[in-house]
């Protein structure tokens, strides 16, 4: 924007000129040490970096301070995510990074092999999902809420005893 603003000449600029080196976070850093990071790099954007240096996504100062404080103001793109249908019981996407569920929730799923609360839940079927399917690792219940093509799409995740066996429990005395 500042060379643009400028009206100089691009063809006498090179790249070096223009780029400034990008700031980066591991995939690890929690959101309250993102908030500090952003102020010791004077910054309000970072590329995240995965273990072995891709890029994961993009983090600013706006996420940081929503996912702290809400959303300030107005309705903002992807505020419906995910739904807490009751306390420990969640539906969310199926592409939700296994992360952010986990400091979501604060479940502690863990999986050597899967990124995504989807690709948990896939990996414990282990065969194509479909819809009503249940999984249950450890004492946390995941059903598969609606697929998109071979893909799981969203989820209802819980901890402990099942929202519907909750209800029921009782009336059966």
């Amino acid at each position: 924007m500042r060379v643009t603003l400028s009206d100089q000449d691009f063809s006498s600029l090179k790249v070096d000129d223009i780029m400034r080196t990008p700031v980066v976070a591991p995939l690890t850093k929690k959101v309250d040490e993102m908030f500090d990071y952003f102020k010791t790099h004077n910054t309000r954007v970072a590329l995240v970096l995965n273990e072995f240096g891709g890029v994961e996504g993009i983090v600013t100062m706006r996420d940081v301070l929503a996912f702290i404080f809400g959303h300030l103001s107005g309705e903002i793109e992807g505020q419906a995510l995910y739904e807490e249908r009751d306390e420990n019981v969640y539906e969310v996407p199926g592409e939700m990074k296994l992360v952010d569920f986990n400091n979501l929730t604060n479940f502690g799923i863990e999986d050597p092999r899967m990124t995504t609360i989807g690709g948990v839940a896939f990996r414990h079927l282990d065969r194509l999902p479909q819809v009503g399917d249940e999984v249950v690792v450890e004492d946390i219940r995941m059903t598969v809420l609606a697929m998109a093509d071979q893909r799981i799409a969203r989820l209802q995740v819980s901890r402990g005893q099942p929202v519907e066996d909750a209800g029921t429990a009782g009336d059966d005395a």
